[in-house]
């Protein structure tokens, strides 16, 4: 049921988000991002719990806040990305949606089911980095800079590695420094 092709959302690339090396807290809350049932500002403003006049983006901007704008587009938030695919060694232009987003980050190049999945594991950190430091910006009042958060993206990421891939026997800096010699992927 969870992985339903309802609005529109394919199957193959909703399984991407059901990775076993990650808390399933996150691939729920990927779930709910793929089909729009995250409480982002615009969701809110539908289900009358905010107010109009409370829907800009806490990224900075001045632009509505939804799930697209959020997590591809905003112009803090959505440039972790380019962050992200600098630190892998890829120049990626983005789709515009986000299961687009979520299918290309996770096969660009080919890669191997193994790689494939650390790359969606990547995508995940990423996002649930976007949705903490969003909610510790809006409940706490603490904002984090372009590269604590790229910082947590990578920290996250080796962790979830590291706890759930016995092979993965690579050092924190070795990761942060260069992650696809870790994954074997040699260019």
């Amino acid at each position: 049921m969870l992985t339903s092709t309802s609005n529109n959302v394919v199957v193959t690339h909703i399984t991407d988000i059901w990775n076993k090396e990650v808390p399933l807290k996150i691939s729920l809350f990927a779930w709910r991002l793929l089909r729009d049932r995250l409480p982002t500002t615009d969701n809110l403003i539908k289900r009358h719990i905010l107010h109009l006049n409370a829907q800009l983006c806490v990224g900075g901007g001045g632009t509505i806040e939804d799930a697209k704008h959020l997590f591809l587009f905003c112009d803090f938030f959505g440039k972790l990305w380019y962050g992200i695919s600098h630190w892998l060694g890829y120049n990626i232009v983005f789709p515009e949606n986000v299961t687009g987003h979520l299918y290309q980050f996770g096969t660009f190049s080919g890669f191997s089911n193994s790689k494939h999945s650390t790359l969606n594991l990547i995508w995940l950190s990423c996002v649930w980095v976007i949705w903490l430091e969003m909610n510790a910006r809006i409940f706490h009042q603490k904002e984090a800079s372009f590269n604590q958060l790229l910082d947590k993206v990578k920290l996250q990421s080796y962790r979830w590695l590291k706890a759930n891939r016995p092979s993965f026997v690579f050092s924190y800096h070795s990761w942060w420094l260069n992650p696809l010699p870790c994954l074997g992927i040699f260019l």
